[in-house]
C-alpha cells in the first residue's frame, strides 16, 4: 500500500466495467461462503495466498489476496492473465504484502 491506495485498487480501476461487476459479485461471495466459494471463481495458490479468477470474453484476470485472522479479504495485487501458469513474481509479491500485513498486525 502506498499513500492510503493499495495497487491492487489500481489495477481493479483499469478493468473493464463488465469484469469489475465480476469481480464484485465474487467479492460478495466471499463475503458470504468465506473459502468455500468455488472454481472456477475461486481458487487456493499457495500458503495463505488465493485468487479471484475473473474471466470476461477473451479477457482473464488474476486479483490475489488473503484473509485476516477476522475473515476480512486483503486483495494484493491484481494482472492481466496471459500464460497457463501462474507467474511465480505475482505470487511472490502478494506474499510479502501478507508478510508486510502481519508485521504491521502484531501485537
Amino acid at each position: 500500500m502506498r499513500n492510503g491506495k493499495s495497487e491492487a485498487e489500481d489495477f481493479i480501476r483499469t478493468m473493464p466495467a463488465k469484469s469489475r461487476a465480476k469481480l464484485h459479485m465474487i467479492i460478495s461471495l466471499l463475503k458470504e461462503k468465506g473459502a468455500a466459494v468455488p472454481m472456477p471463481y475461486f481458487r487456493h495458490i499457495k500458503g495463505e495466498i488465493y485468487e479471484l479468477r475473473i474471466i470476461s470474453g477473451h479477457d482473464s484476470f488474476r486479483i490475489l489476496c488473503f484473509f485476516t485472522h477476522s475473515r476480512e479479504i486483503v486483495l494484493t495485487n491484481g494482472f492481466r492473465k496471459t500464460t497457463l501458469r501462474m507467474p511465480e513474481k505475482e505470487i511472490k509479491v502478494a506474499e510479502k504484502r501478507l508478510s508486510e500485513f502481519k508485521r504491521s498486525n502484531a501485537e
